[in-house]
């Protein structure tokens, strides 16, 4: 449930330039509700995905699953043992790709045999719009207006048929690869910046260390999405639609981006200094939003090519759509985590008395434990607690484990012999006996095994006890 929401929140984040945010959430319920409109219409969503390959998990894994010589009767491979740890990651993530593809698939359509994105195609007649406050009142309604109406008779969604049960498209030549792989790429780039991954390149040199090929399996998440918030301005793999060669021989409308709450905070501090509210103008699009963004403009291109001796090839008014963007899902981020806190407060004035049943207080329990997740899920970024926690410890998976390994060494030994290694002094054999947990350093090295500890803890005030699980200690971990 937290690694589902956790995706919610990341694509309110980069909502806007290829889908929105509402045309995301239509396409889930159809997902989660099996809501297509008909066999047919099932049939070819399964023919898109494999003439597309948009799911960054090549469909030959499960083949090659299956085929391997170290199968064991498809139970006991290595491959279905990572894929059963993972599967709370994996079929929520699965569940995100698909419809991140069936919204992209909304805003695409097919001209002169090239696969258009719907948004950038109407977007481009109103290039000027920026220049006054006027222009853009006039054409943000038009521009809405035409994207709605080609999403309805020209998007690829609206125009896919079965002939003799194969997919075709309208005007586009599905074995041309090189077209098609366009949007393959799109949809993989904007997965892997929702649910956080590194580039191949960077992916292949952490590879050569043991310690940071450990750190990979629980932490690479971080840093993509880190950057989504926090980065300065910076050029994005994504796709090459509007992408143009101008006569000079340069390239121009190429991608780039700019970290939400750095570009939020850094408005609210010039808003500060200049005393104006610099961010309502910006979203307004008034006159001093019109002369502001010019300046954000003209500060990004000065910052882009002192950071790298390159141009910005980002026509003006792309940018400033960048800027508002990044903007509002910033705004709706920060609406997120006061409804979260002030959840929580809520949850705590209503928190059950002592002479409430036991199942009541269990429930409470339940409760207060998923919300603190949810919270800790979306806050992860903006907490220092939690950079501290992931500096502590953790961050290397291997360190953690000999970590692990050694006090298993150290309440065994205690068990059997009742010498305390370390902790308080003065006890008895039988006090030393009794504090150590050798079982529960057991269950923490199985993997998998922490689960039940955590759960017995949040339901049950003897099994915290004995275990010796302090739930409030666990609730900073994501």
């Amino acid at each position: 449930m937290v690694n589902f929401a956790g995706s919610q929140f990341q694509i309110s984040a980069i909502a806007g330039n290829y889908f929105t945010q509402g045309e995301f959430t239509k396409n889930e319920g159809i997902l989660l509700n099996h809501a297509f409109k008909s066999k047919e219409d099932k049939e070819m969503f399964a023919q898109l995905i494999n003439h597309f390959v948009p799911l960054r998990e090549d469909p030959s894994y499960e083949k090659l699953k299956k085929a391997s010589v170290f199968n064991f009767g498809n139970v006991l491979n290595g491959s279905n043992v990572s894929d059963f740890l993972m599967v709370m990651f994996r079929k929520p993530e699965m569940f995100v790709e698909k419809a991140i593809f069936m919204s992209i698939l909304d805003n695409t359509m097919v001209e002169n045999g090239k696969i258009v994105n719907i948004r950038e195609y109407v977007k481009d007649k109103y290039k000027n719009r920026y220049d006054s406050s006027n222009n853009f009142q006039d054409s943000e309604g038009k521009i809405d207006t035409e994207i709605k109406e080609l999403q309805k008779t020209k998007s690829i969604t609206a125009t896919k048929k079965l002939e003799n049960g194969k997919l075709v498209i309208p005007g586009l030549n599905l074995d041309n690869k090189k077209e098609t792989r366009r949007i393959t790429n799109l949809t993989r780039n904007t997965t892997n910046r929702v649910v956080g991954s590194l580039s191949q390149e960077n992916i292949n040199k952490m590879q050569m260390s043991i310690w940071t090929r450990s750190m990979l399996t629980f932490k690479n998440w971080i840093y993509p999405l880190l950057e989504t918030r926090f980065s300065g301005i910076r050029k994005v793999a994504s796709d090459d639609f509007s992408v143009e060669i101008t006569d000079g021989g340069l390239l121009e409308g190429e991608k780039y981006d700019v970290g939400r709450a750095s570009l939020f905070f850094g408005l609210m501090y010039d808003s500060i200094k200049e005393r104006q509210n610099n961010i309502l103008n910006i979203l307004k699009v008034n006159d001093a939003g019109v002369e502001k963004l010019e300046e954000v403009y003209a500060k990004y291109q000065a910052r882009y090519y002192k950071k790298t001796g390159q141009r910005l090839t980002m026509s003006s008014a792309d940018f400033k759509d960048m800027i508002r963007n990044n903007l509002r899902n910033e705004i709706k981020e920060i609406g997120y985590i006061v409804a979260l806190t002030s959840a929580m407060f809520a949850l705590g004035i209503i928190s059950p008395g002592d002479d409430d049943d036991k199942a009541t207080k269990n429930r409470y329990r339940y409760y207060q434990r998923a919300l603190d997740k949810l919270r800790d899920e979306i806050t992860f970024f903006y907490n220092p607690n939690e950079i501290r926690n992931i500096a502590a410890g953790g961050l290397f998976p291997a360190v953690s484990m000999i970590t692990d390994v050694m006090k298993l060494i150290k309440h065994m030994t205690e068990e059997i012999t009742g010498i305390g290694i370390g902790g308080k002094k003065g006890r008895t054999p039988a006090q030393v006996r009794k504090d150590a947990k050798p079982l529960k350093d057991v269950l923490k090295l199985v993997p998998g095994g922490k689960f039940p500890l955590m759960m017995g803890a949040s339901i049950s005030d003897q099994f915290a006890k004995d275990f010796d699980v302090t739930i409030q200690a666990q609730n900073t971990v994501r």
